[in-house]
């Protein structure tokens, strides 16, 4: 150490002399840095009030826009409810000419057009689950529904008795259109193969016929061919429209 001090004597000499005054001069810059400081939290705690209102502004705003999709969802179902009672109602007035109201093909456009106007109305209550002004909608709706099921078990069959083309076609587009496809199925199987296959299972046939499996079984295989074809056609769309 002493050896290093010799070597740098002067340098050492003038460091202690340039250290004098330090602690004075360090003294008066601690006054402008703790000011400094404060101005920096105050900032600080200014841009945290800011950041605050903004977020409150927009959670604020957030939900009064949830709350206007939901009027909005709500006044397109009672939009739709009334488009589609006011159809049902304009079929049923005495302005309805006879041949209108006789025409099945007529009939089937309509209920497309309810079903359609339907999906929409389904779509928009789902999405206002909850809502205490859909709750006194809900009657109205289940009316709705209640109709346009019956109109359409009604009218299938119908045209499952005259073989008619249109009639079938269009019952079965508005089946798919509100998604009830299996409600067509179970009225098919229940008007249509079950009658068939009561009549053909029978346990007379294998034992009055020697090969009365045979024709059971012959039969049952005849039914689609046969029996659905019409359907098979319509569905297929080897029917020209």
């Amino acid at each position: 150490m002493v050896e290093l001090i010799n070597k740098d004597y002067a340098d050492f000499v003038n460091l202690s002399t340039n250290l004098v005054g330090m602690d004075k001069a360090l003294n008066q810059l601690s006054v402008p840095l703790g000011q400094l400081r404060e101005e920096v939290l105050s900032l600080r705690s200014s841009v945290s009030e800011g950041i605050r209102a903004v977020d409150e502004r927009m959670c604020k705003q957030e939900d009064i826009r949830k709350k206007k999709m939901c009027v909005l969802r709500l006044i397109q179902v009672i939009r739709s409810v009334e488009k589609i009672e006011k159809i049902l109602n304009s079929q049923s007035s005495k302005e309805t000419s006879a041949l209108e109201a006789s025409s099945p093909l007529w009939t089937g456009q309509i209920l497309e057009r309810i079903a359609t106007e339907f999906n929409q109305l389904q779509f928009h209550a789902v999405q206002s689950k909850g809502m205490p002004l859909l709750d006194k909608v809900r009657p109205r709706i289940a009316g709705i529904t209640a109709m346009l099921q019956q109109s359409l078990e009604g009218l299938l069959l119908e045209g499952l008795q005259t073989s008619n083309v249109d009639i079938i076609r269009h019952c079965l587009r508005t089946y798919a259109t509100i998604d009830k496809t299996r409600d067509a199925e179970a009225l098919v199987g229940q008007v249509l193969v079950k009658p068939y296959m009561d009549e053909v299972i029978v346990e007379q046939i294998v034992e009055s016929h020697p090969n009365g499996l045979q024709i059971m079984y012959d039969k049952l295989l005849g039914f689609v061919p046969h029996h659905c074809r019409l359907l098979r056609e319509v569905t297929g769309g080897t029917i020209s429209r």
